[in-house]
């Protein structure tokens, strides 16, 4: 019975297990035979500590775990250190460009790198995640519990609104971290081509929609990023075509022949002739509305005067218009020269 002792479970305690081990010798209470020390053993009972000298090839490891069975199904062996400070998306980012398969911490904050070991390489090194570790000091690596794989995290950026053939753009590839080639496909006719620079420039000389790709090359292994990027062309020529004649609250049907455009909006306004001059007519606007030709917007005035909400409802009745508050000087007068001519 050797429950009750206050044992300091180092190296110096690892032939105890051992020698029960192969002297098959029957402890009595074996849960209740406890470490004291160091802390982080504290209250495990000593049977339950690996004592190992084995390395594993690494002095720092960390355990996957099985989600079926809550288990460890495999060992990542960290073979490179980086600074600390890091964030874990850049820790993550570097061991990736260093063609490493996982990230992970120290206690410390120093970032580690390391892969995965096949499962017949494992199967050395799963006994240290089975059992908590006595410490390096016995020779056996440092766990590490926070581990996450490492991912290159990329975007590709391009213009947000469509541009205009024989327009140069720009296209910009955004990393963490610097890395080798870049590939790129403008979608186009000039092919691939490879580069170091996260900004390149095109000139699109025909218009469409284009997908571009970008393409990153890591040791051996590849990431793409893509957007696309539409492009207009002006037309070489316009006509407007409208009937010469159209009778009293007719439906009046204009037409736009265009050669070479495309991606085209039209907007258009009526003037009438012959009659006050400069008066504009613009579709959808009340007909006892005013036009202020600065703008383009019509401005109606109500004879009586209101409270600020029954105006509001005014507006939104008559043509479901806006009420508005004018500080133009310009508008002011206008409006002023509307209602007293």
């Amino acid at each position: 019975d050797l429950s009750g002792n206050p044992f300091f479970c180092d190296c110096n305690l690892a032939w105890l297990p051992h020698w029960v081990e192969e002297r098959n010798v029957k402890v009595s209470r074996p849960s209740e035979t406890q470490c004291a020390q160091p802390l982080e053993l504290a209250d495990l009972p000593v049977f339950n500590v690996s004592f190992s000298d084995a390395t594993c090839g690494a002095d720092y490891v960390a355990c996957l775990p099985d989600n079926s069975t809550g288990g460890a199904e495999s060992v990542v062996r960290f073979t490179s250190r980086l600074p600390q400070n890091l964030t874990e998306e850049m820790c993550s980012a570097l061991c990736y460009a260093d063609g490493q398969d996982y990230g992970g911490f120290s206690e410390e904050a120093d970032c580690f790198c390391g892969f995965a070991l096949e499962p017949n390489v494992s199967s050395g090194c799963l006994p240290f995640c089975a059992r908590p570790l006595a410490g390096p000091l016995c020779g056996g690596p440092m766990l590490l519990s926070r581990v996450f794989p490492a991912v290159l995290p990329v975007s590709l950026e391009g213009p947000r609104t469509p541009c205009n053939a024989y327009q140069e753009v720009a296209f910009i590839l955004h990393l963490p971290v610097a890395v080798g080639t870049i590939q790129w496909d403008l979608g186009d006719e000039t092919g691939l081509f490879n580069t170091t620079k996260t900004i390149v420039l095109q000139v699109y000389t025909l218009p469409g929609l284009f997908n571009v790709t970008a393409t990153v090359f890591v040791s051996n292994r590849f990431i793409s990023a893509q957007t696309k990027i539409e492009v207009l062309a002006s037309p070489e020529e316009m006509a407007l075509q409208c009937p010469s004649l159209v009778k009293t609250n007719e439906s009046l049907q204009l037409h736009i022949r265009n050669r070479g455009g495309t991606g085209l909006s039209v907007a258009y306004n009526i003037t009438v002739q012959d009659q006050e001059p400069g008066r504009v007519v613009i579709p959808g606007c009340p007909s006892d509305s005013v036009v202020f030709p600065g703008n383009r917007h019509c401005y109606w005035l109500g004879a009586e005067k209101a409270e600020w909400l029954e105006a509001q409802r005014l507006c939104q009745e008559h043509g479901s218009g806006s009420l508005a508050f004018v500080s133009s000087p310009e508008i002011q007068s206008f409006l002023v020269s509307s209602v007293t001519r």
